[in-house]
């Protein structure tokens, strides 16, 4: 157990008079089993949840801030509906309940793949993603030496709270923002229980220009002009079913051949969902890519252009939007 990891456990009730609340909501198979009427709070830095509860026994997963203190933790177990009379609640009290140690970060290099080994399996490690002198746009991925490994990364914040987790990442490299100066940490975790050697990979790319959503550039016509890439901007709002935002660029004919990738990223809300469409021709007629809007934030990426000339990204709401997850920002590069 230690900061920035992943822990799971489980809590024996020894009180045979009052037995733990087992009213359980979900089917397991579209919607996830929880435990409503069961509260688990190990302090401030730890998340704590149930993810099996019997009359005298409670399995749990908790999650370990990279800025959890290390000192002797208590940990207190809510049992009975939250809605009923609070006199009705079992809070039991267990002082000294685990105790976490302290943890450096392994530090990610650019474009140098670290490597890491763990020794148990759902072992955790810790790596450290520098802040960049420049906004940047970071791809990160990570591979396990044995072939049955499912590593994923979890990007957390400089506040290192699993609560603002940024994104997910594994053997397919996830772009995501890098603000100037902002450090941030990733949390390496194998749920396959393979324990063995990863190789962790950060590419992070100086961003040339940016610049917030320009509210009136919702048509080809009126277009945000992006005077060079890669180019990220800041501050989108999906704000209705009908949002449309769109950006326009010139590709040069020394780019001719190059790919165009674009996207939308975290700003905060991980459930806005956007659909992402790259145009070209004369006022846009033409569409080059378009995302499946199977996921949320959307990453779709052209086949290799074939001309000069004006390019358009389009930015829309899902079929599925959700007026509760608006924020994203927005990238656009040039690739190989």
């Amino acid at each position: 157990m230690a900061q920035g990891s992943v822990v799971f456990g489980k809590l024996k009730g020894l009180d045979v008079a009052h037995p733990f609340d087992t009213t359980q909501t979900g089917d397991g198979l579209f919607t996830p089993i929880s435990y409503p009427n069961i509260a688990l709070d190990g302090g401030t830095g730890f998340t704590m949840s149930a993810s099996a509860v019997s009359p005298y026994s409670i399995d749990f997963t908790m999650l370990v801030d990279v800025t959890a203190p290390t000192s002797s933790q208590t940990v207190d177990v809510i049992s009975g509906d939250p809605m009923g009379p609070a006199n009705e609640l079992v809070i039991t009290e267990l002082p000294d309940a685990f105790q976490v140690a302290p943890r450096t970060a392994t530090p990610l290099v650019s474009g140098t793949p670290a490597t890491v080994t763990t020794t148990h399996p759902l072992d955790t490690a810790l790596l450290g993603i520098p802040g960049p002198a420049m906004l940047s746009l970071g791809d990160l991925s990570v591979t396990g030496s044995d072939p049955n490994a499912t590593p994923t990364l979890y990007v957390l914040p400089a506040s290192g709270k699993w609560a603002e987790l940024t994104m997910t990442a594994g053997a397919t490299p996830v772009i995501f923002l890098i603000e100037q100066g902002a450090s941030s940490s990733a949390v390496l975790f194998d749920s396959s229980g393979v324990a063995t050697t990863y190789q962790v990979t950060l590419v992070s790319q100086q961003v040339a220009t940016s610049n917030n959503e320009l509210p009136t550039a919702d048509t080809i016509a009126t277009a945000q002009q992006v005077d060079a890439l890669p180019y990220v901007m800041k501050m989108g709002q999906l704000s209705s079913p009908t949002y449309q935002h769109v950006l326009r660029f010139d590709l040069q004919a020394a780019d001719v051949g190059k790919k165009i990738h674009a996207g939308t990223l975290n700003a905060g809300d991980t459930l806005t969902d956007t659909v992402v469409e790259v145009l070209t021709g004369v006022d846009g007629g033409t569409s080059i890519a378009l995302s499946d809007d199977q996921a949320y934030l959307d990453d779709i990426v052209t086949p290799a252009t074939t001309s000069p000339g004006l390019y358009w990204v389009v930015i829309t709401a899902s079929s599925y939007y959700d007026p509760t997850h608006q924020p994203f920002n927005a990238f656009i590069r040039l690739e190989p």
